[in-house]
């Protein structure tokens, strides 16, 4: 049945092989973008903490006891730095099959979030609380391809609008 497709037949399939081609070069690169970052963030906090532990092995004391300080507080910045990485990664990587329409419309609901989720559902309540706040709108739907689109529009304070009507 195929050999008798012609080619305006199959230009929806080529395309589609191309878009997700696409995506795939795209998601490689952020892979290697990623893996560059990572590798750079923890090299000089790990260099630091190694040297403490070594200054601690080697003296006694109040040296050794503060390069112990010195070596837990690296280790704290090293966890902050992998947990914003790690953030940055999820933010970059947010190509996923978006949700079904029932739960579309939950989204801003508090402790309600995707099932391929590991968050506490508490975030886009929040941005919708915040929208809401200064008069807002918050529109969320599936994108055309995949994930979802987050739409946020909050009106201008009144002055700002006039002067902007009177610019334009």
């Amino acid at each position: 049945q195929l050999a008798h497709a012609t080619v305006e037949e199959l230009q929806p399939l080529v395309d589609e092989i191309n878009r997700l081609l696409q995506r795939m070069q795209q998601s490689l690169l952020r892979e290697r973008r990623f893996t560059g970052d990572v590798a750079h963030e923890l090299r000089t906090p790990l260099a630091g903490i190694k040297t403490q532990l070594q200054v601690a092995r080697l003296t006694q004391g109040g040296k050794a006891m503060h390069a112990l300080v010195q070596a837990e507080k690296a280790t704290d910045r090293l966890q902050r730095t992998l947990d914003q990485l790690l953030l940055l990664a999820r933010v970059e990587g947010d190509e996923g099959p978006g949700v079904s329409e029932k739960l579309l419309t939950e989204l801003t609901r508090r402790f309600v979030h995707g099932h391929h989720s590991d968050g506490s559902g508490l975030g886009l309540a929040i941005v919708d609380a915040i929208v809401r706040r200064f008069k807002g709108e918050l529109n969320i739907e599936n994108g055309n391809t995949n994930g979802l689109r987050v739409t946020i529009r909050i009106p201008l304070p009144s002055s700002l609008a006039e002067d902007e009507k009177n610019l334009g």
